[in-house]
């Protein structure tokens, strides 16, 4: 595919058939042709409200900076190493190794709804010989399919398959792995090797500091919560691991992470025995996450594409033919810190846009707008005057109305 200047741009040709088109001309009966029909993905940058002119060109495709071989995947910025067990260490420039990636585990669980409670034996992936396949290598992504033999507390043996992904451009490896479950009582998770240091977790408009339990503390368990991503980082960097859906974890003091990836228990618990045969989560199950390593200097960055991961960016598409105006041509919002979007809605009276940003970091962050907008308070009325530079405090949370936009 090339553009206007004749640039060569990524594609990827997800599907190419002949079909029959037919033809009425003005001086004849109707003529019958065959037409090549030709579905392609192509990664192009296009600013607010503008077209494009591409040509689908026959020729062979431009170079990918993706590679792949039996034991390994490859972008410009991460390599990924699979070892016989199918675990995978991370590589990236800059950032500390992150090893044993995407092993599992299994124990007892003896708990109910509301608690964990560890017991009988813990079987894990460690000396599996896993298969390993590169089952898809495009100009745009690098796929390794891996299968995990992991037993259960019954006696059997689950079959684990994951797709590892290394997308162009991308230092996140995405993960999405299946299995049946026909086991109960017992908790499944993916694991994990990192950093040695400190424990941060996603919370609502949070980044939240886990302490490792200190002596008081008897229980050989800690799992814990996140809304999305958890970062284990040192001095020297660290890494991020973020779950679509997947809410509990547990990290360890020498810098292993467990995320828990089903807990199969028959009892919510609480003040009596309520049974909750469902809770079990037999069946086929599902899930998907992605881990990324950073440096010293680029944790912010790395959060970023972890959140992104878990709760996809904000992006405008067309809905259909509308009247009014133009929301927000040209609207753009610089930051000089780490800032993430709550949310971006209509106001209740129809007559503007409200967004919510926050600042999870630990100190000030300054806000540069594009064109003014007002803070305001929950009940989305204006408690400031308009304007295009606001500071937004550490452990923070703004919403702004941006009206009559593009006026």
């Amino acid at each position: 595919v090339r553009d206007e200047e004749g640039n060569v741009l990524p594609c990827t040709v997800l599907e190419r058939r002949r079909e029959p088109i037919f033809l009425l001309p003005d001086d004849g009966f109707r003529q019958v042709h065959e037409a090549e029909r030709i579905r392609a993905a192509v990664r192009v940058s296009m600013p607010p409200f503008a077209t494009r002119r591409l040509t689908l060109c026959e020729g062979a495709e431009p170079p990918s900076p993706l590679r792949a071989g039996p034991d390994f995947l490859e972008n410009e910025f991460v390599r990924l190493q699979f070892h016989a067990n199918g675990s995978f260490d991370l590589l990236a420039e800059g950032a500390p190794v992150l090893r044993d990636q995407n092993t599992f585990e299994e124990v007892g669980d003896g708990g109910n709804e509301y608690e964990f409670k560890g017991n009988g034996k813990t079987f894990d992936t460690l000396s599996d010989r896993a298969k390993l396949k590169v089952s898809r290598l495009t100009s745009e992504r690098a796929v390794m399919e891996v299968e995990n033999h992991l037993r259960t507390q019954d006696g059997g043996e689950m079959c684990i398959r994951s797709e590892v992904t290394l997308k162009r451009g991308s230092r996140l490896a995405e993960i999405s792995v299946s299995f049946r479950n026909t086991c109960k009582n017992h908790r499944v998770c993916a694991c994990f090797g990192g950093a040695v240091g400190e424990v941060l977790a996603e919370s609502p408009f949070d980044l939240i500091r886990r302490p490792f339990p200190g002596a008081r503390w008897k229980r050989p368990e800690n799992p814990q919560r996140t809304g999305g991503a958890v970062m284990l980082l040192s001095g020297e960097g660290g890494g991020v691991w973020a779950g679509r859906g997947l809410n509990a974890y547990e990290a360890l003091p020498e810098g292993k992470l467990r995320l828990v990836l089903l807990r199969g228990v028959g009892e919510m618990g609480d003040w009596f025995t309520f049974p909750t045969e469902d809770s079990q989560g037999l069946g086929e199950r599902h899930a998907e996450y992605a881990v990324t390593a950073f440096g010293p200097s680029e944790r912010d960055e790395a959060v970023r594409r972890a959140r992104n991961f878990c709760r996809p960016p904000l992006f405008a598409a067309v809905t259909g033919p509308h009247a009014g105006q133009n929301f927000a041509p040209g609207l753009s919002l610089q930051a000089d810190g780490l800032v993430l979007t709550s949310c971006l809605k209509r106001a209740e009276d129809q007559k503007g846009w409200i967004l919510r940003l926050f600042n999870p970091g630990e100190g000030e962050t300054s806000l540069t707008f594009s064109l003014p907008g007002r803070e305001t308070d929950l009940k989305e009325e204006a408690c400031k005057e308009p304007s295009c530079r606001f500071t937004l405090g550490p452990k923070k949370i703004m919403t702004f109305r941006l009206d009559r936009l593009g006026r």
